[in-house]
């Protein structure tokens, strides 16, 4: 039985020996890795889908490219494959170069191969439509599309995987381990270097390392690239011809700036598209992250320590106890342990502790790891071993995360990193109009700066306070023209007019108009607010209203992302109505140059959803004392007045107070009117109707 056991491994080695010699100019033996790459010039025959018969040199896309390796027969050989990316680059030569200035295919030992691109069959994790593929004209690796066509080279037999560093061996170790993978069996290759995990690692400061791999394992599990922004497309360079009127002129523009949206529609619905993908796995692994955190230090301590072992043991008859030593396989950890051994069973467990089991247990809290227990088995039977205070000493792991330190014992949660799923059209500003600047032959006419001029300066009032918010710019959705420029000249629209000091005025603009300015400035200036002051309120920006809120409106500052806007509830027009209504001010009034309806100037302020308006929910407020006047009513648009350089609604709210009208109703009134009047001039969709709510009855 021996002898034919011995006849049929050796036919089989002289027929691989046979084929190699056969096929030497078709096949290369990678001796390093024990891997046989395909290197003939077959040419693929291949059919399209109409029938028509074409010729492609091995430039196939990335599920044919595997079917081709997995049907290749090629040296007598039927088990051909694609290879992996880590095959793949151990194939490059860095060293070598050809005539071309960038050549990093080995010609030393392919004969048939070019300096292009190549699919390996490593998946690329993230996006599962995409695949790794290197080109040997650099020698590097990218993801590409798997529809793409591509080179292919196939291999065989080489079961070890790969690795250019023992770094890179150990993080990948820890992240099996932590799936719960047994890899202690499995050979590696980590520069030319092949063994098991036993024979290529070894650690002098287990427990640094344990700390460095779950660290480099949580980033790395953390880490998803965010989605690239489509570029947009230019805006439209129009200049107005002698022979158009202005009505044609902006028919033509308003034609090729809606050709231009439905353009960057499509692109904002498959960003949200994608991002919102992206958003939904970070806030899976933020969920999950405590319990991954545990798993992957539990597959860095089996990296680095290996197989638990005793050895060197001593017995002491009158105490009937065992002293060995506790080692591992791959690393310096060391530790004098004490087993109660019967007298019966010592000598027996004596000499055969090479055989004897250690089971040894660790808890994992957070950063600490602790040891729990340490037991000897030895023909079924289980002896604890005695341990101190001192064994069970937690060592500590630090996790930082992209050079942010966990803090485990704060209450907070850890929050990773959203990416906004709206693109932001930097360019839309200045279109025909943009402050102070002739674009497209044309300039707005704004009459507010003069009939401020002519006003005369009221006397200044210690007991009436102005905040105002004004945000044109914004850092992750679109700019709102002439929002600023309103805002500055309601501002002093209200000091002269009213008597309104700089000391008692608030005034936050752009990139000062952030969550913690707004929120902290109307918080300082509510504290020196005393009974029977009274308090101007104007907001000009952005308003969000939430669908999972029952459309609960939110005003937006100038470093929110809108999608998420909402997690701050201190940013909810009603908590700001009630910080206002619920202070000393014995008066206030708002006004609100947002229509809270999710539009604004016709655009979705959250981009890439259904451009439907939304109807805000009805803020609650002290209706006595104060009174709010807003833009426009539920599904209505809060619109610019690109004639006059300004918003709408407060163009005309600057007017009527400059004219002297001090009665609120009777303000409400006559802005109501222009305002409606006006806006039913921009078109149907345009038409925009101020409301008001509260004490009609009090006076600015």
């Amino acid at each position: 039985m021996c002898e034919k056991y011995q006849g049929e491994k050796m036919k089989k080695i002289l027929l691989f020996i046979f084929a190699i010699a056969l096929f030497a100019n078709d096949t290369f033996l990678d001796k390093n890795t024990g891997l046989m790459w395909q290197d003939d010039k077959e040419v693929i025959i291949k059919k399209s889908k109409y029938g028509k018969i074409t010729k492609k040199n091995r430039d196939l896309n990335w599920t044919e490219a595997n079917e081709y390796c997995e049907n290749l027969k090629l040296a007598g050989f039927d088990d051909w494959r694609l290879p992996t990316l880590y095959e793949l680059e151990s194939i490059i030569d860095y060293k070598y170069k050809d005539n071309a200035p960038y050549n990093k295919v080995n010609k030393r030992f392919f004969k048939n191969m070019k300096t292009t691109y190549y699919w390996s069959s490593s998946e690329y994790v993230h996006y599962p439509r995409e695949a790794w593929l290197v080109k040997f004209d650099w020698g590097e690796s990218y993801i590409y599309p798997k529809d793409k066509y591509k080179m292919v080279k196939c291999v065989r037999g080489g079961n070890e995987l790969m690795f250019n560093s023992y770094t890179n061996l150990r993080v990948y170790a820890t992240a099996k381990f932590a799936e719960g993978e047994d890899l202690e069996d499995r050979y590696f290759i980590v520069k030319g270097k092949y063994g098991t995990l036993d024979t290529l690692l070894y650690t002098k400061y287990p427990f640094k390392e344990i700390a460095r791999l779950t660290n480099k394992v949580l980033n790395i599990y953390v880490d998803i690239p965010k989605v690239p922004k489509p570029k947009l497309p230019p805006l439209p360079k129009l200049v107005k011809s002698q022979f158009e009127t202005k009505k044609m002129f902006e028919e033509r523009v308003n034609k090729e700036i809606g050709k231009r949206e439905k353009i960057i529609r499509k692109l904002q619905k498959e960003y949200r598209q994608k991002v919102e993908a992206r958003n939904a796995k970070i806030l899976y692994i933020q969920k999950h992250l405590p319990q991954k955190l545990k798993e992957f230090q539990k597959g860095a301590l089996k990296v680095v320590m290996g197989k638990f072992y005793f050895t060197n043991p001593k017995y002491d008859a009158e105490t009937q106890t065992m002293y060995v030593t506790l080692k591992t396989s791959r690393s310096s950890y060391t530790k004098r342990v004490a087993l109660q051994v019967p007298i019966y069973i010592a000598k027996k467990f004596y000499h055969h502790i090479k055989d004897v089991i250690a089971k040894v247990e660790f808890k994992f809290e957070k950063n600490k790891i602790i040891l729990s227990a340490i037991d000897a088995i030895y023909e079924e039977n289980s002896y604890i071993a005695k341990l101190t205070d001192k064994d069970f000493k937690p060592q500590q792991i630090e996790v930082v995360l992209k050079d942010k330190k966990v803090d485990f014992k704060s209450a907070e949660p850890l929050k990773l990193s959203l990416q906004n799923p709206n693109l932001k059209d930097t360019q839309i500003d200045g279109i025909i109009y943009q402050d102070g600047k002739k674009i497209s032959g044309k300039k707005y006419n704004d009459d507010i700066p003069i009939l401020l001029s002519k006003t005369k300066q009221a006397p200044i009032s210690n007991k009436k306070w102005l905040f105002v918010v004004g945000i044109s710019k914004y850092d992750y959705t679109d700019n709102i023209a002439f929002a600023t420029r309103s805002a500055k000249l309601f501002t002093k629209v209200m000091q002269k007019k009213l008597g309104i000091s700089k000391r008692h005025t608030y005034l936050l603009l752009d990139d000062k108009a952030t969550t913690a300015r707004i929120l902290n400035s109307l918080k300082l200036m509510l504290k020196e607010v005393k009974p029977g002051d009274t308090i101007y309120f104007y907001y000009n920006g952005h308003g969000i209203p939430n669908p999972q809120q029952n459309n609960e409106p939110y005003i937006l500052p100038s470093d929110q992302i809108p999608d998420f806007v909402v997690e701050n509830k201190q940013l909810m027009l009603k908590n700001i109505y009630k910080e206002l209504s619920n202070s000393k001010a014995s008066k206030i009034v708002a006004f609100i140059d947002s229509c809270f309806s999710g539009s604004t100037d016709g655009k979705s302020v959250i981009k890439g959803v259904a451009a439907t308006r939304l109807v805000p929910k009805k803020i609650t407020f002290n209706k006595k004392k104060m009174v709010v006047i807003t833009a426009g009513r539920e599904k209505q648009y809060s619109n610019m007045y690109p004639q006059k350089g300004e918003r709408l609604f407060t163009y005309y709210l600057m007017k009527s107070i400059l004219k002297g009208r001090k009665d609120i109703k009777t303000l409400y009134n006559e802005v109501y009117l222009n305002v409606k009047d006006t806006s039913e001039k921009f078109g149907p969709l345009k038409v925009q109707e101020p409301t008001i709510s509260g004490n009609e009855n009090l006076k600015l």
